[in-house]
């Protein structure tokens, strides 16, 4: 921003100490521990260019974390790609061309299994042996 206005007319100093004064409490302690704890003690001039290097290095933070998102989205398309591709094994007629909900067979199964269900459901047992019957005859 500073280059983009070259007639300021401020003085490197005043720049550094109204950026200073404008950090957070958390920035300001980052800018300490990476100048080495004396980041006000510097000169006009090296603070300034200090400056410079932490937006640089910021800048750099900031391209590869972009980056590593990219590619992490590049990884996550492939994987739902190749998931797409794989064909789960029909669990009725064993096939491996279509799934369970598409298989040709699947109407004589459901068929199947609900007569199947109907004529165990209205099966009767017969009595005679059953020793509690009001009918039981032991002879």
């Amino acid at each position: 921003m500073v280059a983009a206005c070259p007639h300021h007319e401020f003085d490197n100093w005043t720049l550094v100490s109204y950026f200073y004064d404008d950090m957070s409490p958390r920035m300001k302690q980052l800018l300490k521990i990476m100048s080495g704890e004396d980041f006000m003690n510097k000169n006009p001039d090296e603070a300034f260019q200090f400056l410079d290097y932490v937006v640089e290095m910021s800048k750099q933070r900031c391209r590869y974390y972009k980056r590593l998102d990219d590619l992490e989205a590049k990884k996550v398309q492939k994987v739902q790609i190749a998931n797409e591709g794989i064909m789960q094994l029909c669990l009725i007629c064993k096939s491996m061309e279509h799934d369970v909900h598409s298989c040709p067979t699947l109407p004589a199964v459901q068929d199947m299994f609900f007569e199947q269900a109907n004529a165990i459901g209205t099966y009767k047992q017969p009595m005679n042996n059953f020793p509690y019957s009001n009918t039981y005859n032991p002879g």
